[in-house]
């Protein structure tokens, strides 16, 4: 069975299809037949706490361009979630109503917790440890989970990402050495509010999900092995941006060039969490809420449906 998942982020929106079949174990296999993205920054269209008409109008002119899209796909069965694009607005209610009336999808917003847990569903059916920490960096929220022998033990979500970071401090196209101390100072203070104290590493390796974690493995070169790389790495980029800003924007518009002002903010982020709680690794995962969504949320009802 092919299904449609579409995701509304604060920076992105993105569409996915997937070909769902039960392997001979009895394992879900999930085989992505397209995806499409559009980088809309939702995140740009918020002004005190309230997204703006035009910013609502904007996502269901993309939503509209998905249905296309899925049409032509012959997708029928489509899910529609949000995270902190409409999860941290005032209006979120206001949004959802007239997506529906617009485009005709009922839209789930996630609460930050459930984003997390879903974001562990998708990555731990692939990750190789069984023990360590996960985080998803958004466009608007940051998500942490920390989980021992594959069960979580704690699961939180922050109300920053690359994008707002990017929009609170950075003034130019890259942080300055003062506004890249003031986002690591704001993170900090965020994980110090954690259930989970400083240091407290469950293993060496943090999984990392997202776009701009994705956009930062592609800044690793011959760093990246076996799909991850050493968190110090970081360091290292962020400690040449000092240096040459320039030669730091050139590899950026080679690797990511659609992320070019948030990848800095979003690995400042990443660097900060690994530092603080002591992961020495930074494993990259394809795997995310998307495919959490659908395992957690579209599959069990589909086999409560058949029964």
């Amino acid at each position: 069975m092919n299904y449609g998942v579409i995701d509304i982020g604060s920076n992105t929106i993105r569409l996915v299809v997937y070909n769902c079949t039960i392997n001979p174990e009895g394992r879900n296999v999930l085989e992505q037949l397209f995806s499409g993205k559009e980088t809309v920054g939702l995140a740009n269209y918020a002004a005190n706490q309230t997204l703006s008409h035009e910013g609502i109008e904007r996502a269901c002119s993309v939503l509209l361009g998905f249905q296309k899209n899925l049409k032509s796909l012959g997708i029928q069965k489509v899910s529609v979630f949000a995270t902190a694009s409409l999860r941290n607005v005032s209006n979120t209610q206001e949004a959802v109503g007239i997506i529906h009336e617009k485009t005709g999808f009922s839209v789930n917003v996630l609460s930050g917790e459930e984003e997390a847990r879903l974001d562990f569903a998708g990555a731990s059916y692939l990750m190789p440890m069984a023990s360590g920490g996960l985080v998803d960096i958004g466009g608007g929220s940051t998500e942490f989970v920390q989980f021992k022998e594959k069960q979580i033990i704690n699961a939180a979500s922050m109300p920053f990402g690359s994008l707002s970071m990017y929009r609170k401090y950075v003034s130019e196209l890259l942080p300055t050495a003062k506004e890249y101390s003031e986002i690591k100072h704001h993170v900090r203070e965020a994980l110090k509010t954690l259930p989970v104290p400083a240091g407290s590493a469950e293993g060496n390796t943090l999984c990392g999900i997202g776009g701009s974690i994705r956009a930062c493995a592609k800044l690793m070169g011959d760093s990246l092995k076996d799909g991850a790389f050493p968190a110090k790495q970081t360091d290292q980029i962020l400690e040449n941006l000092s240096n040459s800003k320039k030669q730091i924007l050139n590899a950026i518009l080679r690797a990511a060039p659609d992320r070019v002002h948030t990848i800095i903010p979003g690995m400042i982020i990443l660097q900060t969490i690994a530092d603080y709680f002591g992961y020495r690794s930074i494993w990259v995962s394809s795997w995310g809420v998307r495919e959490g969504y659908l395992l957690e949320r579209i599959l069990p009802d589909r086999e409560a449906g058949a029964n």
